[in-house]
């Protein structure tokens, strides 16, 4: 039962991709969501948490009873509340999620608009904090806080250097590094420009 939620869950996280930009409505039936984003599991796979975008929550699913949680976010949207308690403060499209199990944080990234922030809640005390995206540099180097992003669609954090990844779309479109040891970020590809190639 858990193996197989735990996949329905992973599918969801990559339909809701096409769902993000064309508008058609995601259903869970385990967590009687609506568009559901990024999932993450905890470092014995009991509890899942979900990026519930269109709620503008986080949800902590338990694996075993089916429970669920709410662990951030009001409901309301918005970019409010840091260094207080997650689920008293407001998110703006929650999507991109990366555990790091060793210091139990979630890192979730904002995706309403054209840009977006990280932010990470601490799942022992319950405490949110920014961790990139409030400012208006676009330039590498720079404090992680002072940076801009694009809208936030993927997150991955590195427990063995110590690092956050993050890919940003619409407004700025890369991947960038943020190395907590420094507290700086960089980029890793793209030039921010909106654009394929192939060849």
């Amino acid at each position: 039962m858990r193996t197989a939620l735990v996949l329905a869950l992973a599918l969801c996280s990559v339909v809701c991709l096409d769902s993000l930009y064309s508008s058609k409505p995601v259903i869970d039936i385990a967590t009687g969501s609506g568009l559901l984003a990024g999932v993450a599991l905890n470092a014995d796979s009991s509890v899942a948490y979900i990026a519930a975008v269109d709620e503008n929550r986080i949800w902590a699913l338990d694996l075993v009873t089916l429970t669920k949680t709410i662990i951030a976010g009001t409901g309301a949207l918005g970019s409010s509340g840091d260094n207080g308690q997650a689920n008293a403060a407001t998110l703006a499209a929650p999507y991109a999620l990366a555990l790091d199990t060793a210091n139990n944080k979630l890192y979730f990234g904002e995706t309403n608009g054209q840009y977006g922030r990280v932010r990470v809640i601490d799942l022992n005390t319950g405490v949110i904090q920014l961790v990139s995206g409030a400012g208006a540099s676009t330039a590498d180097g720079v404090t992680a806080t002072s940076a801009q992003l694009g809208a936030v669609t993927s997150l991955y954090f590195d427990s063995a250097s110590n690092k956050l990844y993050v890919g940003t779309s619409r407004g700025i479109t890369k991947v960038r590094v943020i190395d907590f040891g420094t507290g700086l970020i960089q980029t890793v590809a793209g030039t921010g420009m909106h654009n394929y190639h192939f060849f």
